[in-house]
């Protein structure tokens, strides 16, 4: 029944995350990337397993269907975004504010990296401080709003046996 219950929580999560980027766009990628979809990490603390497995099918869909980057981003970030979530998903065990900052700033550096590799013109160091400002708001403001939420109301708890 478990199982169940993630497969269908990746699911659901997929489908609202590219949902969300379909109509933030513009927000989710190149220089301003405050990415609105990223509120739905803040899940990853009651159901890990569905939501890393979630993450990784809503980057890959979502860049796939709205990056203006290419391959690149529909291959690598994937990856990146859903291994920096399961370390803040870790580290979150301690402190999940701590886990989702480090998730920014990895983000934030990777994607310093990956625009000034694919737009002529950016550089790491000029992009840096503009993404860690945008991740900063999608990656820790927003999920630990929502965590907090969930927490609060018990949500989490009872529908799935997630932490008390």
């Amino acid at each position: 029944m478990r199982r169940t219950a993630e497969i269908s929580l990746a699911a659901v999560y997929a489908a609202m995350y590219v949902a969300l980027i379909a109509i933030f766009p513009y927000l989710s990628f190149l220089q301003v990337n405050v990415r609105v979809a990223n509120v739905l990490k803040g899940m990853v603390k009651f159901w890990p397993i569905g939501t890393l497995l979630g993450n990784l099918v809503a980057v890959v869909v979502g860049n796939y269907l709205f990056s203006p980057l290419g391959l690149l981003d529909v291959v690598l970030s994937p990856v990146v975004s859903t291994g920096l979530l399961a370390v803040a998903y870790l580290v979150g065990k301690k402190s999940f504010f701590v886990g989702l900052i480090i998730n920014a700033i990895g983000l934030g550096a990777y994607l310093s990296w990956l625009l000034s590799a694919l737009v002529p013109g950016l550089t790491f160091l000029g992009l840096l401080p503009l993404l860690l400002a945008g991740v900063a708001i999608s990656d820790v403001a927003l999920p630990y709003t929502l965590y907090r939420s969930l927490a609060k109301l018990k949500i989490a708890q009872r529908r799935l046996g997630g932490p008390s």
